[in-house]
């Protein structure tokens, strides 16, 4: 038996998808976390890959993580996208049709933060949503020149994965 292929998604939540990748793009600017690009499809897919990633444990199954703060800017950095969401289109998008959030990813790798840390506060995803948002909204432009020119390279419908470089976001989101 076949999957089925899921629903297209609308022209609304492709720019919803551009704009919160662009979202942790923006925070990573903000708090100077490391990055390679940010990658978008035009179906379903979307990415920011960090590079300065305080969550890696070396071979011998020592952390060698960050410090306290940059593991908090990585809280940040997590929740940036649903921030960008939220400042935005003052909603988050709905639930995948599995039922689970689009948010499985960034939640899980915060929550792995929150674990090194020991820390685990009680709404941390949601507190660190609303500093997200705080931290965006001084510099919401960028946000939208970042999200703008990555989506002008997006072929709709096509699995085709479109990038901007650590530098383009750089230039793009800049004066």
């Amino acid at each position: 038996m076949q999957a089925e292929a899921p629903e297209p998604i609308t022209t609304r939540e492709a720019w919803e998808m551009t704009c919160h990748e662009a979202g942790h793009a923006a925070v990573a600017v903000h708090f100077g976390i490391s990055f390679t690009h940010v990658e978008r499809d035009g179906l379903y897919y979307g990415l920011v890959d960090a590079v300065a990633r305080p969550l890696e444990f070396a071979p011998n199954g020592e952390w060698r993580g960050g410090t306290p703060d940059e593991v908090s800017q990585l809280h940040l950095y997590f929740a940036g996208g649903e921030a960008a969401e939220q400042l935005l289109f003052g909603k988050l998008r709905g639930k995948n049709a599995d039922g689970t959030g689009p948010y499985g990813i960034d939640k899980g790798r915060h929550g792995e933060c929150e674990e090194l840390l020991c820390n685990n506060r009680c709404d941390g995803w949601e507190k660190d949503i609303q500093s997200a948002m705080k931290v965006l909204a001084g510099d919401l432009e960028s946000v939208l020149k970042i999200a703008t020119e990555l989506g002008r390279r997006i072929t709709k419908g096509s699995d085709r994965r479109e990038r901007l470089t650590d530098d383009e976001v750089l230039q793009s989101s800049g004066p």
